[in-house]
């Protein structure tokens, strides 16, 4: 009669652990496609997406915290912001990155020229110096590496900044700026109202060093918190350092920068 009683009591305990075991499958199932679904709204509802990226083609998974991203995009720049900021949001575990350039996914033959065009113009509009209404560009043409900037600009230093940051992107030799200074008084960049996540600015920063050749090499840790951002990691000198706590202060939302690389 005990015996009959204890298998009775085995036979239900091991019933209520299946029961268990399915509801925390389920549940974690559930919870984990409510993750995904959260993932993917804040990527589409980032500053990022919806400036940046909101005329490419871009199409994003996400399976159990990994992300797939699939389509094309106008540039590199394009692609590299789309990863970083999925890269930054909470529960991503990886990004797959399979987005492509849209004329290189075409077959076509890529104007070097252009692609360079593309890329001084894109690094451009990452600095809120720049990409603000004090400063208009409106051309920008390359020849085997020379870039030639047309525009205005309200004063000479954001022309001379210009001619800095374009001379710093990868594949230029030089650059003629062609920019009118119309000394007319205007706004302060920091002045303008945008309310920038902080994924949205750490990707840009990340890009931002990448894109840059003074500081495409190094090997940086960047955190945003309410649009502070914290920078640690190795740098060759002093100066080197002071440039990137330079161009991350330009980045569009940034509101301070500390930076705690140490010097090698």
């Amino acid at each position: 009669m005990k015996s009959r009683y204890s298998l009775a009591l085995a036979i239900v305990g091991i019933s209520l652990t299946l029961s268990l075991s399915l509801y925390a499958s389920q549940y974690s199932t559930k919870n984990a496609a409510k993750i995904d679904k959260q993932i993917e709204t804040v990527a589409h509802n980032s500053f990022v997406f919806e400036n940046y990226l909101k005329d490419e083609d871009i199409k994003i998974e996400v399976k159990d915290g990994v992300v797939a991203l699939n389509g094309t995009t106008s540039g590199e720049m394009q692609s590299a912001l789309a990863q970083q900021t999925l890269e930054g949001i909470k529960g991503v575990k990886r990004v797959d990155n399979f987005l492509k350039i849209k004329d290189e996914s075409a077959g076509a033959t890529i104007d070097q020229n252009l692609r360079l065009q593309e890329r001084i113009r894109d690094t451009l509009l990452l600095h809120s110096n720049i990409n603000n209404d004090s400063i208009k560009i409106t051309d920008i043409a390359v020849n085997d590496g020379v870039a030639t900037i047309k525009g205005m600009a309200s004063n000479q230093a954001q022309k001379e900044l210009i001619s800095e940051y374009a001379t710093d992107v990868e594949g230029v030799k030089s650059v003629n700026n062609e920019i009118l200074v119309t000394e007319k008084k205007s706004k302060q960049p920091g002045a303008m109202v945008r309310k920038i996540d902080d994924t949205s600015i750490t990707a840009q920063v990340k890009v931002a060093m990448l894109f840059h050749r003074s500081t495409s090499a190094l090997k940086t840790k960047i955190e945003t918190n309410k649009g502070i951002v914290t920078i640690t990691g190795k740098a060759k000198n002093s100066a080197e350092r002071d440039l990137v706590t330079k161009l991350t202060s330009d980045v569009n939302g940034v509101r301070n920068v500390k930076n705690h690389m140490t010097i090698e």
